[in-house]
């Protein structure tokens, strides 16, 4: 037997083996092997809110050996073209040594507050690259809001709203303090009743602020605690006989002063926006039961009422119902 046929079947086994080696394609449908997702919980903003955007980003690695992001080095592209210096805000934020290192079969995660740049209304599309990943693009909408009124709360019985305008009283006014409008609708399909003793009973205008968005820019505000109503109000609400009245499907609108302020430093005001924060609550009852309706604790954005400037005084008629002239 020659050398060549020894080594035929030898030489036969590692070509087989070589293209068996190169031939074979991926699974139809397999997992890349590093994985990017973004992800919105809301997509649907106004040019109010968009500020509220939160972008949540992911990246699995689905391969063998660990992956290194390089968070630096990627980017945020927003309608074709990248955000400006989009790595180092991805890169700079809270860490583990996932972020130098992900194992397989691991996941990164973290969240991004990043509506400042979506204040363009219309509709943008928004994925996120780097080397070795890119997510598929996602649709953040953006909506001028122009209704009339802002909705500042909300219960199962009732809403409450204020309008985007502002009132005063005639020229020869003995002050020169402006009025909010407010208006509580009745949700609830029944006749409810509340009372009014004190301002802290309404809702009123805590505070308002200059801005250059249609949010406020720094928040410094003292409120009245927005509790539940006592065992005691709630008995005495009950049996009170003397309630305002709000029938199924009706309103109840009242004009309340701001009295730390007055209408002509509003009219001489440059910034582009003028925020009114609305606070307070209302405490409903049908008769049977109570429901409170308030500003949360914790909100700092709801309440807060967007007029652009110039902002629209308006003479209050002579028959408006004020709640409050103090």
């Amino acid at each position: 037997m020659s050398k060549f046929e020894v080594l035929l079947p030898v030489l036969g086994a590692l070509l087989s083996g070589f293209f068996a080696l190169t031939i074979v394609p991926a699974a139809e449908g397999s997992e890349p092997p590093v994985k990017a997702e973004l992800h919105s919980d809301v997509l649907d903003f106004t040019n109010e809110t968009i500020d509220d955007l939160s972008l949540h980003f992911t990246l699995t690695n689905n391969g063998t050996v660990p992956f290194s992001p390089k968070l630096s080095d990627s980017q945020l592209i927003i309608d074709g073209k990248a955000l400006p210096q989009s790595g180092l805000i991805l890169g700079n934020g809270p860490r583990d040594a996932s972020f130098e290192s992900l194992p397989p079969g691991q996941k990164l995660q973290f969240v991004y507050g990043l509506g400042h740049y979506f204040r363009t209304p219309g509709k943008h599309q928004v994925y996120w690259e780097g080397k070795g990943f890119k997510s598929a693009p996602i649709s953040i909408n953006v909506r001028m809001e122009n209704s009339t009124w802002k909705t500042i709360a909300e219960g199962k019985w009732a809403k409450v709203s204020t309008e985007r305008k502002l009132y005063r009283r005639a020229e020869k006014a003995d002050n020169e303090h402006f009025f909010v409008h407010i208006k509580i609708e009745n949700t609830s399909g029944k006749s409810i009743g509340f009372d009014h003793p004190k301002r802290a009973n309404v809702f009123y205008p805590n505070q308002w602020a200059e801005s250059t968005i249609p949010r406020r820019m720094a928040i410094s505000e003292m409120r009245a605690i927005q509790d539940q109503i006592s065992d005691s109000e709630r008995k005495k609400l009950l049996a009170n006989e003397k309630l305002e009245k709000i029938a199924a499907g009706k309103t109840f609108d009242y004009f309340i002063t701001f009295n730390a302020g007055t209408y002509k430093k509003i009219e001489e005001l440059k910034c582009p926006y003028m925020i009114l924060v609305m606070d307070g609550h209302v405490a409903l009852t049908d008769g049977k039961d109570v429901e409170v309706v308030c500003r949360p604790m914790q909100d700092s954005s709801k309440a807060e009422v967007p007029l652009a400037t110039p902002v629209k005084i308006e003479v209050l008629a002579k028959d408006a119902r004020v709640l409050f002239d103090d």
